[in-house]
């Protein structure tokens, strides 16, 4: 199922706070990339964004201090004091949980979060599955695949 909803309503004020926690989530994660040398990351499990669950840097790291958790991705190696370091350095990174997400539109689930789509100047989008019994808030409107393909484009 297919949602929009404007941005100046009440679920869009919502979202939009969410928004801005993201985009600072974001901005977090690129300052400790740049501090500390890596150029991609994969955010924390289970949350919207945010935090981090492993780095890619361009070159192989020092193995003293990083392990190699996928093929050429990284976390810190808690063996040592500067894995310890970062890795604390992660720990206190902000994120956007799924919760926060859902509460936008009152979505109780556990495990389970929208699709959550702001490429749009006018809408914010909302994708979720159609077992999912929701029941959208008043002012979110269902719409067809094709238009939510046409409105967020930028961000499927």
């Amino acid at each position: 199922m297919y949602f929009k909803t404007i941005k100046t309503g009440n679920t869009g004020l919502k979202f939009k706070s969410v928004l801005k926690e993201m985009k600072m989530v974001w901005q977090s994660q690129r300052e400790i990339a740049e501090e500390i040398g890596f150029h991609e990351w994969r955010s924390a499990y289970m949350v919207v964004d945010g935090g981090i669950s492993s780095v890619i840097f361009k070159e192989k790291p020092d193995t003293k201090t990083w392990k190699e958790v996928y093929p050429d991705e990284w976390m810190p190696r808690l063996s040592t004091k500067a894995g310890k370091e970062i890795q604390a350095k992660f720990d206190k990174l902000p994120v956007v949980t799924f919760e926060a997400l859902n509460s936008c539109v009152g979505f109780k689930a556990t495990f389970k979060h929208i699709g959550f789509y702001h490429h749009n100047e006018k809408y914010f989008g909302i994708k979720i599955k159609d077992e999912w019994h929701f029941n959208p808030p008043y002012d979110c409107e269902e719409i067809t695949y094709s238009e939510f393909k046409k409105l967020f484009e930028k961000g499927i």
